[in-house]
């Protein structure tokens, strides 16, 4: 069975639990294509909070800009403000680094993810992964019930011997790049293609393929235009905020400025 669909019948599930016995359930990490799935399939409103069937929901991540994010569909009477204010959300954060940083590696994304990997877990257990700026130690959201077993299993990333330490918050914010594009238009099949250095061709195939959203709205039309704040997500690309606009000028040609994600 494809992962994907069992995620959507799994989170399926969980909202009927929800409806019938009216308490908190939640799934595990979803990925921004996973949420977008799962709202399509529930017919969500592309928001991180609303109502479905009655029932209250929340997607959640540990930090408001997490892109890895938790659905819990919440008890009537519990607003997405009190449940988070309160200790449910069952998000804890790890501080991995080296033992000596002075001999360590410089270690990627996909480094430490292995590393966690092999540990058995499956990819749901772990949320958003930050590295540090030297590329040596990260910061890890996790299910709490896992929180324990991680920091005593996990002692190294590749080579390198490490520490995993229970921290409260996350210093750390994504990286980006701003980018200053002159444009045709502000359609979304354009902005991508600049954005990525794609040939046309490739930026529309992108979207009829379902491949781009914006927030968590899968986009089908190469023609829908983008406005300042929407955050556009291309799977196996990356994603990208639309910051500023402005022109024509006088040649036509307009202007963005662009915050794109590492």
């Amino acid at each position: 069975m494809d992962d994907t669909f069992s995620q959507v019948c799994h989170i399926e599930d969980l909202l009927s639990q929800a409806e019938r016995k009216d308490q908190l359930f939640c799934s595990g990490f979803l990925s921004e294509s996973e949420q977008a799935e799962v709202v399509a399939s529930l017919g969500l409103p592309p928001e991180a909070s609303g109502i479905v069937r009655d029932v209250p929901y929340l997607f959640y991540g540990g930090r408001a800009e997490s892109e890895r994010r938790r659905l819990y569909f919440l008890p009537s009477g519990l607003s997405p403000e009190e449940f988070l204010a309160g200790e449910e959300a069952g998000i804890s954060i790890l501080h991995v680094e080296p033992r000596n940083r002075k001999f360590a590696e410089t270690l990627s994304h996909r480094d430490f993810l292995g590393a966690l990997m092999s540990l058995g877990y499956r990819r749901d257990v772990f949320g958003d992964l930050l590295l540090e700026e030297d590329s040596k130690g990260a910061y890890l959201f996790l299910l709490k019930k896992a929180e324990e077993d991680v920091r005593t299993q996990l002692l190294s990333v590749r080579h390198t011997p490490v520490m995993a330490n229970v921290v409260s918050s996350c210093p750390l914010s994504e990286r980006f790049e701003t980018l200053i594009l002159s444009l045709s238009s502000f359609r979304i099949d354009t902005v991508v293609r600049e954005v990525f250095h794609l040939p046309r061709k490739e930026s529309q195939r992108l979207i009829a393929t379902g491949l781009v959203s914006i927030g968590m709205k899968p986009i089908l039309e190469n023609a829908k235009v983008l406005k300042p704040g929407d955050r556009v997500s291309v799977r196996t690309k990356g994603k990208f905020v639309l910051e500023k606009e402005s022109g024509p000028n006088a040649k036509g040609r307009y202007h963005a400025e662009v915050k794109k994600y590492a």
